[in-house]
């Protein structure tokens, strides 16, 4: 089994190797398509961006374990404009937004203590969100530090970052929040968090 990627993805099988060695390739001939067709999408965006369909890291599989081994990372670039320590969201969740009313639904209740809100943006593809909900003074964040899919689901890993014993904060009410968007997917989407406390000294 060869694949061969010069010009328009092509897939050539050869006799040696086994079924095994068909699966592979033919995942990673969908992968390569995928990240042909989306990282123009999201290079064009305004926004940081990572592109990438291949294993999970080590270090990263040690931070999530609960990943299942046949996980493969995603195309995922960051909504910029649904990332902040201080959002309108109360409450936390995680969740995915796949069509426009649920987009246009969570942009009104991100901004609700902006008067007036900014104009949503375009809706495009799946965006994932996790919104930490109240906290009760700065130095808190949220990020999102992959997306990944098995055969059966999408797995977010989602990273609350929180002050160490040593940082001087503001005692202020926060609540941060991250949004990614992702190429749209019917599976069902699982998020997976895990905390870290940094220092600031």
């Amino acid at each position: 089994m060869a694949l061969v990627r010069s010009g328009r993805p092509r897939l050539v099988v050869m006799r040696s190797g086994g079924r095994l060695a068909m699966l592979r390739a033919l995942r990673l001939f969908a992968c390569v398509a995928m990240r042909r067709k989306w990282a123009a999408l999201l290079l064009a965006a305004p926004m940081a961006t990572s592109v990438g369909c291949q294993a999970v890291s080590e270090p990263l599989r040690a931070r999530y374990p609960d990943l299942p081994a046949e996980a493969q990372s995603v195309p995922f670039a960051v909504v910029e404009a649904l990332v902040a320590p201080m959002s309108a969201l109360e409450e936390a969740r995680s969740t995915v937004l796949r069509t426009p009313r649920e987009w246009d639904e969570y942009w009104t209740a991100f901004h609700a203590h902006v008067d007036p809100a900014p104009p949503a943006t375009p809706f495009e593809g799946d965006v994932l969100v996790v919104a930490l909900g109240m906290r009760f003074s700065g130095g808190y964040s949220v990020e999102i530090e992959g997306v990944f899919d098995t055969p059966s689901a999408r797995y977010v890993a989602a990273l609350e970052i929180m002050p160490g014993d040593d940082c001087m904060v503001t005692q202020a009410l926060t609540a941060p929040a991250t949004a990614v968007r992702v190429p749209p997917s019917p599976l069902p989407v699982t998020f997976l968090h895990r905390t870290e406390a940094r220092p600031c000294g």
